[in-house]
């Protein structure tokens, strides 16, 4: 993971802690089980960690400012981590993924059977560090888990669904994505002493960056190059998962509703590029920038350092734009933290 300047000038000892986090990352597996490398391909296809740095990074902002990140903290990102790739493990089973970020998947490599065994025993992982950390920590990561497989089963039932709304959409990426970044932000909080009305507005915060992240990873799927994405680009809409540019666009134009609905990778292509045509980037980049606006404003209510704040906001909106969406809408889409 590179960090970049302006994280390392905000927050001194994030290099020094995520390396900590990454020693972390290595799942204690029976010595019996050859499967070391199997997690050694998984684990290193996460080049981001968005979500350790997160909790890093939010208890930064109420710890002491050069003191290195508790056991705590570190457990907590340690424990995010595994929650997302091993559920990530069983998502790629689920689309039948054969890549992911240019590696082959490990459901591809290695078969769905034991691609579902490695998730679950990342799940596991995370459930054992959150029950040593305690019951608080215990009922979060559950919780986030539970809200993961709620958004996971709200969009399933839905794929092939042309009359999907918007409400269905946000309901499934706020449960699917952005639950969990807003528990990454929540246990850093947490764990750093941060009072309980701050904790709230640090998870307030993540969740509504997190829902700005899923709508910018569902128009990058549009308007991004397969060696970009590291998959077929359009590959929601050959799988019948129909995101927030789709039903927008589906309001427009009336060809699309004949395209939409059945499988067919031919169907899906013109389908793209209706969508593209539509002008839909537009409305989602305004989507992504609504929900940005929340999450600092909940910085703004969690009376954080300034100088943390603006680097924990930085840190969300280089990350969004790192992956294009800006480039994507034709515009600079975010704007700094404070004019």
């Amino acid at each position: 993971m590179t960090i970049s300047t302006d994280d390392q000038i905000a927050f001194p000892r994030l290099a020094d802690d995520l390396w900590r986090v990454q020693q972390g990352l290595v799942p204690q597996v029976d010595a019996r089980l050859d499967v070391g490398g199997m997690l050694g391909h998984l684990i290193g296809g996460v080049p981001k960690l968005v979500r350790p740095m997160l909790v890093l990074m939010s208890s930064y902002l109420f710890a002491e400012p050069d003191a290195p990140a508790s056991a705590r903290v570190i457990d907590s990102a340690i424990a995010t981590e595994f929650l997302h790739v091993g559920t990530m493990c069983h998502d790629d089973v689920m689309d039948e993924a054969a890549s992911r970020r240019g590696r082959e998947s490990v459901n591809a490599r290695w078969g769905n059977a034991m691609a579902i065994l490695v998730g679950d025993h990342l799940l596991a992982n995370a459930a054992e560090i959150a029950a040593r950390l305690g019951a608080a920590e215990s009922r979060i990561i559950a919780a986030t888990f539970r809200a993961l497989c709620e958004g996971q089963l709200c969009e399933t039932l839905h794929l092939y669904d042309k009359a999907r709304s918007e409400e269905l959409y946000y309901q499934a990426i706020t449960g699917k994505t952005a639950v969990l970044i807003s528990a990454a932000c929540r246990l850093g909080a947490m764990n750093a002493g941060a009072q309980l009305e701050q904790v709230e507005a640090l998870a307030e915060f993540g969740l509504n960056f997190g829902i700005a992240f899923q709508i910018n990873d569902d128009v990058l799927d549009l308007v991004q190059t397969a060696e970009r994405l590291g998959k077929p680009a359009g590959q929601d809409i050959a799988e019948g998962v129909y995101t927030l540019p789709t039903i927008s666009a589906a309001t427009q134009v009336k060809e699309l509703a004949t395209l939409l609905g059945r499988p067919g990778r031919e169907k899906a292509e013109r389908a793209r590029e209706l969508v593209l045509a539509s002008g839909t980037v537009q409305y989602c980049s305004d989507a992504a920038r609504h929900h940005l606006g929340l999450a600092a404003a909940a910085l703004d209510r969690s009376a954080a350092p300034d100088n943390g704040a603006q680097g924990i906001f930085g840190f969300g909106r280089g990350t969004l734009n790192t992956v294009g969406l800006a480039d994507a809408a034709g515009e600079a889409l975010f704007y700094p933290y404070k004019q």
